[in-house]
């Protein structure tokens, strides 16, 4: 019999053995990660940054912040990947316009790895009262016997205002008349807006001021005089003139001129005409040539001539599905990439007029590129689509490429109504921006988004809805494939119409935006 004494040494050695890893095959568990909540910056009366560090302790982890109203919070923003190395790393996410003036707000910061989740402290700040902005009167231009341009400034005192602006005009300080509210933007320091008067009297005295608004308040500019000038009965012809490698059109206003068709027009003495240049898909305007005011803004005050210049856009379109060659279940890369997409049960639907065919989703299907293409992992890039989704209560994901928590891009409309566009950056963390407005359902709205490195911007219909300084090198280094009607990630789908899908490898330019809105 073998002596029980063995026995007991074998197993009194047992502990160390295992501690020192012998036989075991298998790595100690990492340490949950390490949490610090900060204090909030940046803090307006529409947005604020929340900050905080975590160290992973070896252990690949994610991190969000819980934010909301009360200390139940009820809202988090996007999960990052901060990896699994073993040092403090900063945490930030800005909360871009999604506050409201004077209120409270707690926060704190999760963060998770296979060890467990842990919560950071509970922190609170309170937004500050919004203020209205500071408005400028500025002198009228373009004074002739029955047109004047007048301008104006408004400067906000609060990051993230929308501001608006009208101008009050009369024959006395009490005015008496108000040019149609418009839309002016939320930039930083003063922005320059104006409006043509037409319809006035020649050689008589008219007040005016500039007034803005925005969430703080309306505040007016001081009272400013102009005189138009004497009649003298005379017309003048105004010719318009398309050149250059590219193609488009010019319209006017006050209508008579639409070249390519009709190029000459006679006006009479004094009128302002506001010359509007549009490039074809493909082509960009360049900009104004001719008489030495064929600014846009031409007074008719002799014959003018006025050329616009329109070049061949140099845009790097990687894909492009514009949703007609659809072969059984393959729908064709437009943009002689190659970079084919498979349907995944959307139905073929009628387009906007002069668009073709668009794609039908009902919240259950999806499309999304045969393989993982390289040439759609962006940097700088441009993404866009035209949209009609059928329902905006819900999250609804129009682009993604991204996988396990590593955002390349994706641009989405959220439960708010909102367009939104984010992307994560590398070594951690990332950006979002969000429109400044709404988008309906039931209706066509063309979206698009672009950064280059130093600013992103949305555009609804042609027009910039929402700017952010932003920099970073967007994640590059997903496995999985483009899709278009659904966050794979998050398990999301599109509810609606899409057709136009387009992305490029650069930051387009405002004026390239709108030539891609033309059929």
């Amino acid at each position: 019999m073998r002596d029980p004494r063995h026995l007991l040494r074998f197993i009194s050695f047992l502990p160390l053995a295992l501690a020192l890893g012998c036989g075991s095959g298998f790595d100690a568990p990492p340490d949950p990660p390490t949490v610090q909540t900060e204090a909030a910056s940046e803090v307006g009366p529409k947005s604020g940054t929340l900050n905080g560090k975590v160290n992973p302790n070896g252990g690949a982890t994610t991190t969000w912040f819980e934010w909301g109203p009360d200390a139940n919070y009820g809202l988090s923003t996007t999960v990052q990947a901060v990896g699994d190395g073993e040092q403090q790393i900063t945490v930030d996410e800005r909360l871009q316009k999604m506050l409201g003036p004077t209120r409270p707000y707690y926060y704190r910061l999760v963060a998770e790895n296979s060890s467990g989740t842990v919560y950071g402290e509970k922190m609170q700040f309170t937004t500050p009262p919004a203020q209205p902005p500071v408005v400028t009167t500025e002198a009228a231009t373009d004074i002739a016997q029955r047109t004047v341009v007048l301008h104006g400034t408004v400067t906000p005192l609060d990051v993230d205002d929308d501001l608006f602006g009208r101008f009050e005009w009369g024959l006395t300080i009490a005015y008496g008349n108000s040019t149609n509210e418009k839309y002016i933007g939320d930039g930083q320091g003063p922005m320059l807006f104006d409006v043509i008067l037409s319809g006035l009297a020649p050689n008589t005295e008219y007040h005016y001021r500039a007034v803005g608004w925005g969430d703080g308040g309306q505040a007016t500019g001081e009272d400013r005089t102009f005189t138009t000038a004497p009649d003298d009965q005379q017309s003048y012809t105004l010719t318009a003139a398309v050149i250059g490698t590219g193609s488009g059109t010019v319209t006017s206003s006050p209508v008579g001129i639409s070249c390519g068709a009709d190029c000459t027009e006679i006006y009479q003495s004094g009128v302002v005409v506001l010359l509007t240049p549009s490039p074809a898909a493909g082509s960009i305007f360049a900009g104004w040539g001719g008489d030495l005011d064929c600014d846009g803004w031409v007074l008719m005050n002799a014959d003018k001539s006025c050329s616009a210049t329109f070049t061949q856009s140099a845009t790097n379109r990687v894909a492009w599905y514009g949703m007609e060659q659809i072969n059984n279940m393959t729908i064709a890369d437009a943009s002689g990439n190659s970079h084919d997409v498979t349907n995944n049960g959307a139905t073929t639907a009628a387009g906007q007029a002069g668009y073709g065919n668009a794609l039908s989703f009902n919240g259950n299907d999806a499309v999304w590129a045969n393989s993982n293409y390289p040439a759609l992992l962006l940097t700088n890039m441009s993404l866009m689509a035209w949209i009609n989704p059928a329902d905006s209560a819900t999250y609804r994901p129009i682009l993604y490429k991204g996988a396990n928590g590593m955002l390349n891009y994706r641009l989405q409309l959220g439960d708010d109504h909102y367009l939104y566009f984010d992307f994560d950056i590398t070594p951690v963390g990332g950006h979002s921006l969000r429109s400044n407005v709404t988008i309906p359902a039931g209706q066509w709205t063309h979206v698009a988004a672009t950064y280059d490195g130093s600013m992103m911007r949305l555009y609804l219909n042609g027009q910039e809805s929402g700017t952010r300084i932003a920099s970073g090198e967007p994640k590059t280094f997903s496995t999985r494939p483009l899709y278009l009607g659904r966050d794979y990630d998050q398990n999301l789908w599109y509810n609606g119409l899409l057709d136009e899908v387009k992305l490029f490898n650069q930051a387009l330019t405002p004026s390239e935006i709108q030539a891609e809105l033309l059929p």
